[in-house]
């Protein structure tokens, strides 16, 4: 993953000031104890107070372009909590195949990079592994119609973006994953096919590599009663899963090179959200509250719009007499008067907005 929010300048410009003015205040000090005439100081201190003057202004320049970023930053954070959750959360288990794959493809579906998986294991995944209460707040809470239409990912790419890297090392463990799967559960249908073995069920499936119970299986599921069929079914089993035994560690390593991975990333996304925090600060949460209040009002105009809607549709189909049209019209026009004045507080609030935002900067 390779994060775009801050540029190296942005990072590291008060570091370059900052250095610069020790090494000029050095420089002039030494200049001022080699002059052999320290009595006539005025062009020393007039050339210190300028180069000072003008790191003053550099810096408020530089401020104010920060500052300025503060809306497209603040969708930028929120897309950050959102990968924050689900990277650095207790739910990512990579303790096992089984529970690691859950994790990739969850995380794969949330940022919309699953395409080849087929839907029922999306589902899985993403139930298994993020609680349902993470959920329910809409990808597009402070989105426009526009953009919601246009994405409806979960965790969308701003600020950041997925780079091949992380996509190979996921696609390659998936792959070799299941194709391990396959190859173990293919071997062990053609050894009971073969000695004529009869299951109570379709085949064997390897579904959790690893992490099955092969002897519970063979007891449950196969048919014949002898205990030596059952025994040498097991034996094959374990015997199979020697012999991968190179592949499974290659798999192993691969496990671990993307759960290293995914803990890099999750490090990378807790330092982006606690700079953009140290940066805007309040100013950063009251404009985020101040947002769900004007989406919470629109909101509620779309919905008393929508009633207008079912009650002209009712009327048309239900009602011709003029009792009904004057109720009718008197019901529109007081919703109309409520519609006026929702739009009233919001433009008071938007105006309040600007004005405290004027404010905190002053402040801060």
């Amino acid at each position: 993953m390779k994060f775009k929010i801050f540029s190296l300048f942005e990072i590291v410009y008060k570091t370059i000031i900052y250095l610069i003015v020790i090494i000029g205040t050095v420089a002039i000090i030494s200049y001022y104890f080699f002059l052999e005439d320290k009595s006539d100081t005025f062009i020393v201190a007039t050339l210190y107070a300028t180069f000072l003057f003008i790191v003053g202004l550099y810096l408020s320049f530089m401020d104010k372009k920060i500052d300025d970023k503060i809306y497209e930053r603040k969708d930028y954070y929120l897309t950050l909590l959102k990968l924050n959750a689900t990277l650095n959360r207790d739910s990512i288990d990579f303790s096992t195949h089984d529970s690691a794959k859950m994790a990739i493809i969850a995380f794969k579906v949330l940022s919309g990079r699953s395409k080849a998986t087929s839907k029922q294991a999306k589902k899985n995944a993403v139930l298994k592994t993020v609680p349902i209460e993470d959920l329910m707040t809409p990808p597009t809470q402070f989105q426009n119609g526009a953009q919601a239409l246009s994405n409806n990912n979960y965790i969308n790419q701003k600020g950041f973006v997925f780079t091949p890297k992380i996509n190979s090392l996921e696609n390659v463990y998936l792959e070799n994953c299941s194709r391990l799967e396959t190859k173990i559960s293919d071997c062990i249908n053609e050894y009971i096919k073969a000695n004529g073995i009869q299951l109570k069920i379709l085949g064997f499936h390897e579904m959790s590599l690893l992490t099955t119970d092969y002897e519970s299986w063979c007891d449950e599921y196969i048919s014949d009663t002898d205990d030596n069929t059952k025994e040498s079914v097991k034996k094959y089993i374990y015997k199979i899963i020697d012999s991968d035994k190179a592949e499974l560690d290659k798999l192993e390593l691969q496990k671990k090179y993307v759960e290293n991975y995914y803990k890099k990333c999750g490090k990378k996304v807790i330092w982006n959200i606690k700079r953009i925090e140290s940066i805007y600060g309040n100013q950063l949460q009251y404009l985020i509250n101040t947002n769900n209040e004007v989406m919470n009002a629109l909101i509620a105009i779309n919905e008393k719009l929508d009633n207008i809607e079912r009650n002209q549709a009712s009327y048309e189909q239900t009602s011709t007499n003029e009792d009904s049209v004057k109720d009718f019209d008197s019901f529109i026009s007081e919703v109309v008067s409520r519609l006026d004045s929702t739009e009233e507080n919001i433009m008071n609030a938007i105006d309040l907005l600007q004005f405290d935002m004027e404010t905190i900067k002053e402040k801060y």
